[in-house]
């Protein structure tokens, strides 16, 4: 029933607006937006969806657009995708009055947007084996890896098989040590000397992820990292609503945007929130920067499950990104 209604709503808005294109064929934007009705407000976003400039604010209105005076919220977390389109209720304020309606957004490339997907320590043969799957839907993956390829099992084996998937390997530090307090030295010996046990194998690493997030808080220190790497990427916390684009990931440093167990109390939240921030990305052109760790699998028995994304749901997510047509994304296709 409630496809039914979407549907629906669907075939009502296609209509109205299909009529007042007929009737109103001249219609343009008013002077500085200054709508003459709650109609001409409503018809104007239904007609124009497809140029509207979207934008996000990760600490504020998610998605949002301003057209003059009036701030329009569009609500992607109750939004339904139904075939090549994304049905999206929006809210605004008329003459001191809430209002809030639906519009229609045509999946297509025009506004691609893109995901930039990572995972983080390497877990062998966990990583080796959930490659087929990203290889099934055609999509792009970074894996940080932490350790010495000479030393750690299966670490040097992945790092190749990964690369003949396509993927692309990067660092998380000699031993997954938090460099919130490290020192320009302790930087050097954990995250830069490393890459040479790299280097002699044919390996070139250029891109790194933060243990834990921990951004140095000496400027030598950090400074250090940004030299020697061409991205660097830190834990978002709070910032699981941002994005980029390419210029300012090309600049050298990123949050990333956690998709783990953790930040989810079960599998619907955890679709919704994808689904929000995917279609995000989709209609602000922008690319959002998600990362995990560990690749659950349905009967898997795993004590602790925080730091893991259950296959089915990685499935969901890889599924969507191509049903959204937006691009996936290596760190070094930034550099």
């Amino acid at each position: 029933m409630r496809m039914l209604r979407y549907i629906l709503i669907i075939l009502v808005i296609s209509i109205f607006i299909g009529c007042n294109n007929h009737s109103n064929s001249n219609f343009e934007t008013p002077d500085n937006y200054k709508f003459s009705s709650e109609v001409e407000l409503n018809m104007y976003i239904q007609k124009n969806m497809q140029n509207l400039n979207f934008k996000n604010d990760p600490y504020g209105n998610l998605l949002y657009v301003e057209l003059g005076d009036f701030l329009v919220k569009f609500d992607a977390y109750h939004s339904k995708i139904i075939n090549d389109s994304i049905l999206i209720p929006y809210s605004y304020t008329f003459n001191e009055e809430w209002g809030s309606s639906y519009a229609i957004y045509e999946i297509n490339l025009s506004q691609n947007g893109g995901v930039l997907l990572s995972f983080d320590d390497y877990y062998n043969p966990n990583w080796d084996n959930i490659l087929p799957v990203f290889n099934d839907y055609g999509i792009k993956a970074t894996f940080f890896c932490f350790g010495d390829p000479k030393k750690r099992s299966g670490l040097k084996e992945f790092i190749f098989l990964a690369q003949a998937y396509g993927m692309e390997v990067g660092y998380h530090t000699l031993n997954h040590t938090v460099m919130t307090n490290m020192s320009k030295e302790g930087v050097f010996r954990n995250a830069i000397k490393p890459l040479e046990s790299f280097e002699n194998m044919g390996i070139k690493i250029s891109t790194m992820s933060l243990p834990g997030g921990g951004i140095p808080k000496d400027n030598e220190a950090l400074n250090e990292l940004l030299e020697n790497y061409k991205i660097v990427r830190a834990s978002g916390l709070g910032r699981v609503n941002i994005y980029y684009t390419p210029e300012e990931i090309s600049k050298g440093f990123i949050y990333g945007s956690s998709f783990d167990q953790l930040f989810f109390p079960n599998d619907e939240s955890f679709r919704n929130m994808i689904k929000t921030r995917l279609i995000i990305a989709k209609l602000t052109g922008k690319i959002w920067p998600g990362f995990g760790h560990y690749f659950l699998d349905e009967d898997e028995v795993k004590d602790d499950l925080d730091y893991t994304i259950k296959i089915e749901n990685l499935r969901y997510m890889l599924e969507l990104i191509n049903t959204l047509k937006l691009d996936s994304y290596l760190y070094k296709d930034f550099y």
